[in-house]
């Protein structure tokens, strides 16, 4: 993509840490003052790990009971009831470790995974088995590709979701493995209807036991025959599945656009950009291929911006507005949550296996009315309306240093006209285009 104009060092460090964390606060902004944009990266990824912040707790959910064929309307209702207080005590930790976790480019990362490999839970059922995922994008999200596509080949939320468990030899179910092939590790146009059947096949045999929240593979289930499977004919099971469908030259670069799509520009990379990112990406390096991303000229041109996602938005303003969810009252914390799925986007329920929308999708007349109701929620408990200055022109300023923006006029007099509410200027300003766009 041809460039507009190239960004300083201050702006590009801004610019990574809005795109690679879920939006700093305004220390860790003035943390990074004179660093080059490889030296913020270096930074960002010395501080990965999954470590909970503090007084985050790992999730217990209860095993999962065995279903009788006669169980009672009863039974059915208080497992219904069950999975309903697990699905809001996932969200409420996953709000609380994005938000408060040092590790901003693990959690950043998990989210995007977990649009990549897009899972939900209504089908899934279990909230342990959707937390369990979820780890694994946490600890896999910046290492080897190659690692996190086969574990995710046999993950019990996604073998559920994708129908793994109904696949057994001699009666093939092509879901997992198409859904893989086109959504996950090659796109579109990287396989033949050939190569789903044969990996369906290969695919066979794996069954997810629900009260262990455990994948196996059942032996006289998984069809042995050999296939022709993407140029390969042979035996096939889900680590060679993985191997080959990564070994086509199709692969690298699907995973880097969709990346490059999430982090960098809706404009995909051209030629050049493209190979330089094959280079580091290697053979699935997420690390060094996010090194490179943020040495593109691309990522310093002014015109790659991005609509954040509502989930990206909302934790990013609970990070810079200083909320620790774990103090919001009970009502509150599920109203911020309702706001969340008002908007459109409610973590661990995809729209599809496709995962959720993304630019524009994001800016209709419905979702700024439900942003605008989240903002003065967020704005009603943030600690920081109480330090926004006393002029009205004060607060102003105040508050494009919170949020890390630049005002344009227009922002800049819409703001003052609410100068003299701190919390309606600062819902205003949560609102503002120069903060639901990544510039």
């Amino acid at each position: 993509m041809k460039t507009s104009g190239v960004l300083d060092d201050t702006a590009v460090a801004a610019r990574l840490l809005d795109r690679f964390t879920f939006g700093a606060t305004q220390a860790e902004r003035s943390a990074v003052v004179g660093q080059t944009p490889g030296q913020v990266m270096k930074t960002l990824l010395g501080r990965t790990g999954t470590a909970l912040p503090d007084g985050v707790a790992v999730p217990d959910f209860p095993a999962a009971a065995k279903r009788s064929k006669d169980e009672s309307a009863d039974a059915k209702r208080q497992r219904r009831e069950q999975l309903k207080a697990d699905r809001a005590t996932l969200l409420h930790w996953w709000l609380s470790t994005a938000t408060r976790s040092e590790h901003q480019l693990t959690e950043r990362m998990a989210w995007f995974w977990s649009g990549h490999f897009a899972t939900g839970i209504a089908k899934v059922r279990s909230a342990g088995l959707m937390h369990q995922q979820f780890e694994t994008f946490r600890s896999g999200g910046t290492g080897s590709f190659a690692e996190l596509a086969r574990k995710m080949i046999v993950d019990p939320a996604l073998l559920v979701w994708l129908d793994g468990n109904d696949n057994k030899v001699g009666a093939a179910n092509e879901n997992l493995s198409r859904e893989f092939l086109e959504l996950f590790v090659l796109g579109p146009g990287g396989y033949t209807e050939a190569d789903v059947r044969a990996g369906a096949r290969g695919l066979t045999g794996w069954t997810v036991d629900r009260t262990t929240g455990k994948a196996r593979l059942v032996a006289k289930r998984h069809d042995e025959a050999p296939v022709t499977f993407l140029g390969r004919t042979g035996p096939l099971d889900a680590d060679t599945f993985v191997t080959q469908a990564l070994a086509q030259p199709l692969s690298p670069q699907f995973v880097i656009g969709r990346i490059w799509f999430r982090l960098v520009s809706a404009t995909p990379p051209d030629s050049p950009a493209l190979l330089r990112l094959e280079k580091a990406y290697g053979a699935g390096d997420l690390a060094a291929l996010l090194q490179a991303l943020a040495l593109e000229p691309a990522f310093s041109d002014p015109a790659s911006s991005i609509v954040k996602q509502p989930a990206e938005w909302l934790i990013g303003a609970v990070r810079v507005c200083a909320i620790d969810p774990r103090s919001l009252p009970k009502a509150s914390l599920t109203a911020v949550l309702k706001g969340l799925g008002a908007l459109g986007q409610v973590p661990f329920a995809p729209p599809s296996v496709g995962g959720w929308p993304s630019g524009r999708a994001w800016l209709t007349a419905a979702t700024a009315v439900s942003r605008a109701r989240l903002a003065q929620r967020l704005a009603a408990v943030a600690p920081v309306r109480t330090m926004l200055g006393r002029s009205p022109a004060a607060r102003v300023d105040a508050l494009g240093l919170v949020l890390g923006r630049t005002w344009t006029d227009r922002t800049r007099a819409a703001l003052l006209a609410v100068a003299d509410t701190p919390t309606d200027a600062l819902a205003l300003a949560l609102c503002s285009p120069e903060y639901v766009v990544s510039t």
